[in-house]
Protein backbone atom coordinates (compact mmCIF):
# COMPACT_ATOMS: atom_id res chain seq x y z
CA UNK A 1 0.00 0.00 0.00
CA UNK A 2 1.31 3.56 -0.31
CA UNK A 3 0.05 6.21 1.98
CA UNK A 4 -2.74 4.01 3.17
CA UNK A 5 -3.84 3.52 -0.61
CA UNK A 6 -3.99 -0.05 -2.19
CA UNK A 7 -1.48 0.13 -5.70
CA UNK A 8 -2.63 -1.31 -8.70
CA UNK A 9 -0.42 -1.99 -11.60
CA UNK A 10 -1.42 -2.62 -14.66
CA UNK A 11 0.66 -3.96 -17.18
CA UNK A 12 0.01 -3.95 -21.18
CA UNK A 13 -3.06 -1.89 -20.93
CA UNK A 14 -4.26 -1.38 -24.56
CA UNK A 15 -7.48 1.34 -25.85
CA UNK A 16 -9.16 2.99 -22.69
CA UNK A 17 -12.25 0.20 -22.99
CA UNK A 18 -9.59 -2.36 -22.41
CA UNK A 19 -8.44 -0.95 -19.42
CA UNK A 20 -9.00 -2.89 -16.16
CA UNK A 21 -7.56 0.31 -13.99
CA UNK A 22 -10.20 3.10 -15.44
CA UNK A 23 -12.92 1.15 -13.53
CA UNK A 24 -10.79 1.70 -10.16
CA UNK A 25 -9.66 4.74 -10.97
CA UNK A 26 -12.55 7.23 -9.61
CA UNK A 27 -11.92 5.71 -6.14
CA UNK A 28 -10.33 8.09 -3.41
CA UNK A 29 -8.66 5.13 -1.80
CA UNK A 30 -6.62 3.40 -4.99
CA UNK A 31 -3.27 4.97 -6.79
CA UNK A 32 -3.41 2.99 -10.28
CA UNK A 33 -0.08 2.31 -12.36
CA UNK A 34 -0.38 1.77 -15.91
CA UNK A 35 1.99 0.78 -18.44
CA UNK A 36 1.42 0.87 -22.20
CA UNK A 37 3.90 0.91 -25.14
CA UNK A 38 1.33 1.51 -28.06
CA UNK A 39 1.64 5.70 -28.74
CA UNK A 40 -1.77 5.37 -30.14
CA UNK A 41 -3.58 4.01 -26.68
CA UNK A 42 -1.18 5.99 -24.70
CA UNK A 43 -2.71 9.12 -26.48
CA UNK A 44 -6.23 7.54 -25.25
CA UNK A 45 -5.18 6.90 -21.89
CA UNK A 46 -3.83 10.22 -21.40
CA UNK A 47 -6.94 12.33 -22.53
CA UNK A 48 -8.99 9.75 -20.22
CA UNK A 49 -6.57 10.21 -17.00
CA UNK A 50 -7.07 14.02 -17.44
CA UNK A 51 -5.14 14.99 -14.89
CA UNK A 52 -6.30 12.56 -11.70
CA UNK A 53 -3.79 12.71 -9.49
CA UNK A 54 -3.93 8.96 -8.19
CA UNK A 55 -3.17 7.75 -11.83
CA UNK A 56 0.26 7.66 -13.65
CA UNK A 57 1.22 6.34 -17.08
CA UNK A 58 4.17 5.00 -17.80
CA UNK A 59 4.82 4.86 -21.98
CA UNK A 60 6.93 1.89 -21.83
CA UNK A 61 7.28 -1.63 -22.60
CA UNK A 62 8.26 -3.97 -19.56
CA UNK A 63 11.45 -6.33 -20.69
CA UNK A 64 14.12 -8.13 -19.20
CA UNK A 65 16.85 -5.31 -20.31
CA UNK A 66 16.49 -1.94 -20.63
CA UNK A 67 16.88 0.19 -24.27
CA UNK A 68 14.71 -0.49 -27.17
CA UNK A 69 12.70 -3.46 -29.05
CA UNK A 70 10.95 -3.60 -32.29
CA UNK A 71 6.90 -4.08 -31.41
CA UNK A 72 5.19 -5.74 -33.82
CA UNK A 73 2.40 -3.88 -34.33
CA UNK A 74 -1.61 -5.99 -34.31
CA UNK A 75 -3.20 -3.97 -32.15
CA UNK A 76 -4.33 -5.06 -28.65
CA UNK A 77 -1.88 -8.33 -29.90
CA UNK A 78 0.83 -6.29 -30.36
CA UNK A 79 4.24 -8.35 -29.16
CA UNK A 80 8.29 -7.78 -28.62
CA UNK A 81 10.16 -8.90 -31.36
CA UNK A 82 11.03 -12.54 -30.55
CA UNK A 83 8.69 -13.28 -28.12
CA UNK A 84 6.76 -16.71 -29.09
CA UNK A 85 3.07 -14.57 -28.56
CA UNK A 86 -0.29 -15.37 -28.99
CA UNK A 87 -0.95 -14.41 -32.03
CA UNK A 88 2.60 -15.68 -33.58
CA UNK A 89 1.95 -18.91 -31.54
CA UNK A 90 -1.84 -19.06 -33.55
CA UNK A 91 -0.86 -17.84 -37.07
CA UNK A 92 2.57 -18.96 -37.05
CA UNK A 93 5.28 -16.90 -38.77
CA UNK A 94 3.81 -13.90 -40.51
CA UNK A 95 4.79 -10.43 -41.97
CA UNK A 96 3.81 -7.60 -39.37
CA UNK A 97 4.78 -3.89 -39.04
CA UNK A 98 7.24 -3.09 -36.28
CA UNK A 99 8.00 -0.23 -34.50
CA UNK A 100 10.64 1.23 -31.96
CA UNK A 101 9.86 1.16 -28.30
CA UNK A 102 11.64 2.10 -24.84
CA UNK A 103 12.08 -0.79 -22.72
CA UNK A 104 12.83 -1.00 -19.36
CA UNK A 105 12.79 -3.08 -16.01
CA UNK A 106 9.95 -3.42 -13.64
CA UNK A 107 12.49 -3.00 -10.61
CA UNK A 108 13.06 0.88 -12.24
CA UNK A 109 9.43 1.51 -11.25
CA UNK A 110 8.56 -0.89 -8.72
CA UNK A 111 8.53 0.92 -5.30
CA UNK A 112 7.70 -2.30 -3.40
CA UNK A 113 4.38 -1.07 -2.38
CA UNK A 114 2.07 -2.83 -5.44
CA UNK A 115 -1.12 -5.05 -3.79
CA UNK A 116 -2.88 -5.90 -7.07
CA UNK A 117 -0.61 -6.75 -10.54
CA UNK A 118 -2.24 -7.45 -13.96
CA UNK A 119 0.19 -8.45 -16.38
CA UNK A 120 -1.12 -9.31 -20.01
CA UNK A 121 1.79 -8.59 -22.67
CA UNK A 122 1.62 -11.22 -25.34
CA UNK A 123 3.97 -13.81 -24.28
CA UNK A 124 6.31 -11.20 -22.19
CA UNK A 125 4.71 -11.92 -18.50
CA UNK A 126 7.49 -13.55 -17.25
CA UNK A 127 9.94 -10.49 -17.78
CA UNK A 128 7.63 -8.14 -14.95
CA UNK A 129 7.91 -11.10 -12.39
CA UNK A 130 11.43 -11.21 -12.94
CA UNK A 131 12.16 -8.15 -12.14
CA UNK A 132 9.25 -7.64 -9.63
CA UNK A 133 10.09 -5.64 -5.94
CA UNK A 134 6.82 -6.28 -4.99
CA UNK A 135 5.00 -9.19 -3.90
CA UNK A 136 1.27 -8.56 -4.54
CA UNK A 137 -0.99 -9.50 -2.86
CA UNK A 138 -2.97 -11.21 -5.98
CA UNK A 139 -1.33 -11.61 -9.68
CA UNK A 140 -3.62 -11.66 -12.99
CA UNK A 141 -0.75 -12.89 -15.56
CA UNK A 142 -2.33 -14.80 -19.23
CA UNK A 143 -0.87 -18.14 -19.08
CA UNK A 144 -3.22 -19.65 -22.03
CA UNK A 145 -6.70 -19.70 -24.37
CA UNK A 146 -8.90 -21.89 -23.81
CA UNK A 147 -8.20 -23.73 -27.17
CA UNK A 148 -4.80 -24.15 -26.67
CA UNK A 149 -3.81 -22.61 -29.51
CA UNK A 150 -1.63 -20.22 -27.13
CA UNK A 151 0.69 -21.01 -24.32
CA UNK A 152 2.84 -18.69 -22.08
CA UNK A 153 6.18 -19.40 -23.35
CA UNK A 154 7.12 -18.83 -19.87
CA UNK A 155 4.95 -20.90 -18.04
CA UNK A 156 7.95 -23.35 -16.40
CA UNK A 157 9.71 -19.86 -15.05
CA UNK A 158 6.13 -18.12 -14.09
CA UNK A 159 5.02 -21.02 -11.91
CA UNK A 160 8.38 -21.80 -10.26
CA UNK A 161 8.73 -17.78 -9.11
CA UNK A 162 5.26 -17.99 -8.20
CA UNK A 163 5.97 -21.62 -5.45
CA UNK A 164 9.12 -19.63 -4.30
CA UNK A 165 7.56 -16.96 -3.53
CA UNK A 166 4.24 -18.42 -2.11
CA UNK A 167 1.80 -18.01 -4.83
CA UNK A 168 -0.63 -20.74 -5.18
CA UNK A 169 -3.22 -20.84 -8.53
CA UNK A 170 -6.19 -19.39 -6.89
CA UNK A 171 -8.38 -19.59 -9.59
CA UNK A 172 -8.75 -18.98 -13.26
CA UNK A 173 -10.46 -16.60 -15.62
CA UNK A 174 -10.17 -16.91 -19.50
CA UNK A 175 -6.91 -17.05 -20.34
CA UNK A 176 -5.62 -16.01 -17.05
CA UNK A 177 -4.44 -17.84 -13.70
CA UNK A 178 -5.17 -16.04 -10.38
CA UNK A 179 -2.30 -16.43 -8.63
CA UNK A 180 -2.90 -15.14 -4.65
CA UNK A 181 -0.36 -14.46 -2.19
CA UNK A 182 -0.13 -17.74 0.61
CA UNK A 183 1.62 -16.00 3.23
CA UNK A 184 5.20 -17.56 3.38
CA UNK A 185 7.44 -18.30 -0.09
CA UNK A 186 7.15 -22.34 -0.62
CA UNK A 187 9.47 -25.05 -0.77
CA UNK A 188 10.21 -26.01 -4.67
CA UNK A 189 9.12 -29.86 -4.64
CA UNK A 190 10.98 -32.20 -7.04
CA UNK A 191 8.61 -34.63 -8.26
CA UNK A 192 9.81 -37.91 -10.01
CA UNK A 193 7.82 -40.02 -12.22
CA UNK A 194 7.80 -39.69 -15.83
CA UNK A 195 11.38 -40.00 -18.19
CA UNK A 196 12.37 -36.35 -19.88
CA UNK A 197 12.84 -38.50 -22.82
CA UNK A 198 9.75 -38.34 -24.18
CA UNK A 199 7.73 -38.83 -27.48
CA UNK A 200 4.93 -36.75 -28.68
CA UNK A 201 2.65 -40.16 -28.51
CA UNK A 202 3.39 -40.74 -24.67
CA UNK A 203 3.12 -36.46 -24.21
CA UNK A 204 -0.43 -37.07 -25.79
CA UNK A 205 -1.68 -39.47 -23.75
CA UNK A 206 -0.45 -37.98 -20.53
CA UNK A 207 -2.64 -34.83 -21.34
CA UNK A 208 -5.18 -37.14 -22.30
CA UNK A 209 -5.17 -38.79 -18.81
CA UNK A 210 -4.56 -35.19 -17.36
CA UNK A 211 -7.67 -33.55 -19.01
CA UNK A 212 -9.80 -37.19 -17.81
CA UNK A 213 -8.53 -36.73 -14.71
CA UNK A 214 -9.83 -32.60 -15.05
CA UNK A 215 -13.25 -33.74 -16.29
CA UNK A 216 -14.11 -36.27 -13.36
CA UNK A 217 -12.89 -33.97 -10.97
CA UNK A 218 -15.81 -30.99 -12.31
CA UNK A 219 -18.38 -33.80 -13.03
CA UNK A 220 -17.99 -36.84 -10.88
CA UNK A 221 -21.75 -36.81 -8.79
CA UNK A 222 -22.90 -34.53 -11.59
CA UNK A 223 -23.16 -36.78 -14.40
CA UNK A 224 -25.17 -40.09 -15.47
CA UNK A 225 -22.98 -42.64 -14.47
CA UNK A 226 -22.96 -43.88 -18.45
CA UNK A 227 -22.87 -40.54 -19.72
CA UNK A 228 -19.61 -40.04 -17.21
CA UNK A 229 -17.83 -43.57 -18.39
CA UNK A 230 -18.97 -42.79 -22.33
CA UNK A 231 -16.66 -38.94 -22.29
CA UNK A 232 -14.04 -40.27 -20.62
CA UNK A 233 -13.14 -42.77 -22.63
CA UNK A 234 -14.11 -40.24 -26.06
CA UNK A 235 -11.58 -37.96 -24.33
CA UNK A 236 -8.84 -40.75 -23.51
CA UNK A 237 -9.39 -41.58 -27.61
CA UNK A 238 -10.06 -37.68 -29.20
CA UNK A 239 -7.41 -36.40 -31.20
CA UNK A 240 -7.64 -33.00 -31.33
CA UNK A 241 -5.37 -29.39 -31.85
CA UNK A 242 -5.27 -29.10 -28.36
CA UNK A 243 -3.92 -32.10 -27.26
CA UNK A 244 -1.21 -31.78 -29.91
CA UNK A 245 -0.18 -28.79 -28.82
CA UNK A 246 -0.29 -29.36 -25.07
CA UNK A 247 1.82 -32.46 -25.48
CA UNK A 248 4.47 -30.73 -27.98
CA UNK A 249 4.40 -28.08 -24.83
CA UNK A 250 5.61 -30.69 -22.22
CA UNK A 251 7.43 -32.71 -24.82
CA UNK A 252 9.82 -29.17 -24.89
CA UNK A 253 9.24 -28.75 -21.70
CA UNK A 254 10.93 -32.25 -20.63
CA UNK A 255 13.61 -31.84 -23.21
CA UNK A 256 14.81 -28.70 -21.34
CA UNK A 257 15.11 -30.43 -18.33
CA UNK A 258 12.10 -29.91 -16.78
CA UNK A 259 9.99 -32.80 -15.18
CA UNK A 260 6.86 -32.61 -17.63
CA UNK A 261 4.51 -33.92 -14.36
CA UNK A 262 5.05 -30.80 -12.84
CA UNK A 263 4.24 -29.30 -15.75
CA UNK A 264 1.07 -31.68 -16.59
CA UNK A 265 0.24 -30.51 -12.86
CA UNK A 266 -0.03 -26.99 -13.59
CA UNK A 267 -1.42 -27.90 -17.60
CA UNK A 268 -4.71 -29.37 -14.95
CA UNK A 269 -5.90 -25.87 -15.22
CA UNK A 270 -6.91 -25.74 -18.29
CA UNK A 271 -11.02 -26.99 -17.28
CA UNK A 272 -11.94 -24.67 -20.26
CA UNK A 273 -10.39 -26.95 -22.86
CA UNK A 274 -13.22 -29.31 -21.59
CA UNK A 275 -15.41 -27.39 -23.02
CA UNK A 276 -14.14 -28.07 -26.46
CA UNK A 277 -14.75 -31.98 -25.78
CA UNK A 278 -17.98 -31.70 -23.85
CA UNK A 279 -18.93 -29.38 -27.30
CA UNK A 280 -18.14 -31.94 -29.51
CA UNK A 281 -19.58 -35.02 -27.65
CA UNK A 282 -22.87 -35.89 -29.41
CA UNK A 283 -24.09 -37.66 -26.29
CA UNK A 284 -26.45 -35.36 -24.37
CA UNK A 285 -25.68 -35.89 -20.81
CA UNK A 286 -28.30 -36.82 -18.55
CA UNK A 287 -28.05 -34.84 -15.03
CA UNK A 288 -28.38 -37.20 -12.19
Amino acid sequence: MRDGKIVLAEVGVGPVTMCFGATMWERGDVFVELFEPNPIYCAELRAAIAGRPNVTLHEVALGDEPGEMELCSEGTSSSLVGVASPSSQHKGAHESETFKVRVERMSTFDKGDIDLLRVDVEGSEWFTLKHLISRPRQIVVEIYNDLATYLNPYLWEIMIWAEENGYKVGAVHESDFILIQSGSPGVRTTVAGLPTDLSIEQCEIAVRQMLAGAFMNVYYGKLHPDDLAETLHYILKFKTKAIRNLALYIQREAACGHPPERVLQWLTFFATVLKEFLWKNQNQPRVL
